[in-house]
């Protein structure tokens, strides 16, 4: 089996390839564990083909298999061939790191690539192997000595925002979740004549996502991370308290959680925990009491004193497809991140003409509402001329009729760009 491959072709010899191969064969460096682990002697067996680094001489007509280092295909797989030096080999992913015998080894770069991290791109000089650019979740780096030293660019804006908030401060402030950044709140404006990087204050780590302020008390925020992980942060004291609804802070957690769904849920590998939160699980705060909290996982969740205590406020709102609900993810490399958690609420939205309105939108294409502040729901989603399966991106609801809701799918994950 194939998967995610990786591929570089040398500038000044063209015959000579490297490719990072996902394979269906995955030979574990030890076997056993704890006293017991000891390496595994089919790792150094380059005959049992797997994943790994490739390398072609002949323009691809024959290949050897090299080196069994992966990490992650699905997010990284890349090579960068120096183009005055066939043999020195760059590989990017969760670090960097680089071959000098055309790939058999790999030895960790002195300081990385220069202060980042998930590497996702490079760029070699080609009159100067000693210069290159590289690009990673922490920003864009220079060096002019093959990585002993880099200049980094703190001035240049390639931050992803996943979501923002602002509060009613006046000047009011601006607080988002950033790609593996966390979260972070600043100023819209400020005296100075503009505004700095030491104006902004952290507010949660990890991924961040959604962020909502207290309309009523800008020092109190909701933040969270990846997988359902959501805090209430006061900004005077600098408390985080987690509110991540589990099952000893939901009230009526036994009115929709029997035996047989933690089973089943058991079954598909979430452990203990019937609850399924998106990568990005969408939070909002009630626009007619910001006391109340709405959270979504599988179930819509809502809070009238703050996170302290939860309801359950839905029945699982997604098709609770078994399959696409198992936890061990990933295709041909496993990995469980919580990026790949589906059937999941991802957008919520709550009527402004009346609180007991709300709407929902799933990561499987389901559109529903209920105007009874959820004792009973109604799936509308055959209203909505969408694909099937549709990644309902955002829902939100109409300021002048509580009945009427927008909807925005996303198709790009089904390959639908129309």
């Amino acid at each position: 089996s194939s998967g995610k491959i990786g591929l570089d072709v040398s500038r000044s010899n063209p015959d000579v390839l490297v490719a990072h191969y996902e394979h269906g064969t995955q030979i574990p460096q030890f076997i056993g564990q704890g006293q017991d682990r000891e390496p595994n002697p089919e790792y150094d067996d380059m005959e049992i083909l797997g994943s790994g680094i490739y390398r072609s001489e002949d323009g691809g007509e024959s290949w050897a298999y090299v080196n069994r280092f992966y990490n992650r295909p699905f997010y990284y797989n890349h090579l960068w061939l120096d183009p005055n030096d066939d043999e020195i080999v760059y590989s990017l992913t969760s670090s960097m790191r680089v071959s000098r015998d055309g790939g058999h080894t790999l030895e960790s770069m002195p300081r990385g690539g220069g202060g980042g991290h998930c590497y996702h791109a490079m760029w070699i000089d080609p009159h100067d192997s000693n210069r290159f650019w590289v690009g990673s979740d922490g920003g864009l780096n220079l060096t002019f000595d093959q990585g002993q030293n880099y200049l980094d660019f703190k001035n240049i804006n390639v931050t992803q925002y996943y979501a923002v908030g602002v509060d009613m401060s006046d000047p009011y402030n601006v607080c988002g979740g950033l790609q593996d950044a966390g979260s972070s709140c600043g100023p819209s404006l400020t005296r100075s004549g503009g505004i700095y990087t030491n104006d902004w204050v952290s507010v949660g780590g990890g991924d961040g996502f959604y962020v909502q302020i207290d309309p009523t008390d800008p020092d109190i925020l909701y933040s969270e991370s990846q997988g359902g992980s959501v805090s209430r942060v006061d900004l005077r004291t600098g408390q985080r308290v987690s509110i991540r609804p589990r099952e000893n802070n939901v009230a009526n957690y036994s009115d929709y959680i029997t035996p047989e769904i933690e089973e089943s849920m058991r079954e598909r590998g979430w452990g203990n925990n019937p609850f399924r939160f998106n990568w990005s699980s969408p939070i909002l705060l009630s626009a007619h009491n910001p006391r109340t909290i709405y959270f979504g996982g599988n179930h819509l969740f809502k809070s009238i004193d703050r996170g302290d205590t939860w309801m359950i406020a839905s029945p699982d709102l997604s098709d609770n497809d078994p399959e696409k609900t198992r936890r061990v993810t990933g295709g041909l490399t496993q990995d469980v991140t919580g990026a790949e958690n589906h059937g999941t609420i991802i957008t919520i939205s709550e009527s402004p003409l009346d609180q007991e309105t709300l709407w929902t939108g799933t990561d499987d294409g389901n559109v529903q509402v209920t105007q009874d502040g959820g004792a009973t729901w109604r799936d509308v989603t055959d209203n909505i001329n969408m694909p099937l399966d549709t990644w309902i991106s955002r829902v939100e609801s109409s300021g002048f009729d509580s009945g009427t809701a927008y909807v925005a799918g996303d198709g790009h994950r089904a390959a639908d760009f129309r």
